[in-house]
């Protein structure tokens, strides 16, 4: 069946991506902030002028034996201050983006330490 046959090359690694792109392999659908310096330097093009915005998320996994540690705890926090507040902070609109009394980073302006 065609449908689920792959036509064309296929890369695991943004970097290859933009290489085959850049090299007039065709076209690649990627992140904008992956590509920033081929698009400014007219490397690049975006063909489209729009963005796609995905229904996935992005997930912070550990093994077990991981998430109680200090590192990890921080880094969630961190994530979860960019995603739901700092939006707010800046003065910048955002969905659901609110400074929150509990966020360390928005308590200490940006950085817990």
């Amino acid at each position: 069946d065609y449908d689920r046959a792959r036509f064309g090359p296929g890369f695991n690694l943004f970097s290859m991506i933009i290489q085959a792109a850049s090299s007039g392999f065709g076209v690649a659908l990627m992140p904008h902030c992956l590509i920033e310096k081929e698009l400014a330097t007219g490397q690049l093009v975006d063909v489209f002028d729009r963005t796609f915005e995905s229904p996935l998320g992005y997930y912070l996994c550990a093994p077990n034996w991981r998430s109680n540690m200090e590192s990890y705890d921080r880094l969630s926090q961190w994530l979860s201050h960019e995603c739901l507040h700092a939006a707010a902070l800046e003065g910048m609109p955002a969905q659901a983006a609110k400074p929150a009394l509990d966020c360390p980073y928005c308590v200490a302006g940006g950085s817990p330490d």
